[in-house]
């Protein structure tokens, strides 16, 4: 299955840029299992460290899935209730016809 990976922004543009990976899986996997399979073929960690006041804590990656819909296209964030959904039921809406999606890794800072 071709699918369109976000894999960051542009920091001066704050486009985003993609890649196209051929990940091989069945269509009536769950979103999860290609999610898992997205990580292992790129090298992307489960989760990452934050450390703060002698504790860490492990912050798990969030998941997005590109939809176009008539109020405008944009990234949808998956719930754990999604992750659990076939990848069939997802709308391919990439350029050409493809699931795009992307893993957010980076960690925000709140007080």
């Amino acid at each position: 299955m071709n699918i369109q990976y976000f894999t960051d922004r542009d920091e001066e543009t704050r486009k985003p840029i993609f890649k196209y990976i051929d990940v091989q899986i069945l269509e009536n996997a769950t979103i999860k299992e290609l999610f898992l399979k997205i990580h292992e073929m790129e090298g992307i960690p489960m989760y990452k460290k934050v450390t703060w006041n002698e504790n860490t804590e492990k912050i798990a990656c969030e998941y997005l899935i590109f939809i176009d819909e008539e109020s405008g296209p944009h990234f949808a964030y998956l719930f754990d209730e999604d992750l659990e959904k076939k990848i069939s039921e997802f709308p391919k809406d990439g350029p050409n016809g493809e699931l795009s999606v992307f893993i957010e890794t980076n960690v925000v800072r709140v007080n």
